[in-house]
């Protein structure tokens, strides 16, 4: 069984012609973190796009807490959040409300989420 959070093996993408991710490789363990750092155009975004299910790779294998890419991207969208380059907050809303406006409310009330707001409590 794989234990990785995030796998990507020989990920290639291209835009047109040019090539931004070639044989990209990598894998992080639950509760890793992992910086991307790059010129502009050397393919950060992307990386983080293809992760999210927002753009399919051209090849390579993709597996997010056990979902392949893009197969199953459904699936990980469900666990997946993606804040964009402009995220479109709402700079008058605290963190609180931000997190009101973006996050739907569980189908039931016997569903509950994974997780809590109290961490946004130090945000306020």
């Amino acid at each position: 069984m794989d234990t990785a959070a995030v796998r990507v093996e020989g990920l290639c993408f291209s835009y047109g012609q040019a090539e931004v991710l070639h044989g990209l490789t990598f894998h992080l363990a639950p509760g890793e973190v992992l910086g991307l750092l790059g010129a502009n155009g050397a393919g950060k975004s992307t990386t983080l796009k293809i992760l999210a299910g927002i753009l399919s790779p051209g090849s390579g294998t993709i597996r997010v807490m056990g979902f392949t890419l893009p197969q199953d991207r459904d699936e990980a969208k469900r666990i997946l959040g993606y804040v964009p380059e402009s995220a479109g907050l709402y700079e008058s809303l605290s963190a609180n409300g931000s997190y009101s406006a973006v996050i739907r409310p569980p189908p039931s009330p016997q569903e509950q989420w994974p997780f809590s707001r109290s961490w946004l409590r130090a945000y306020r």
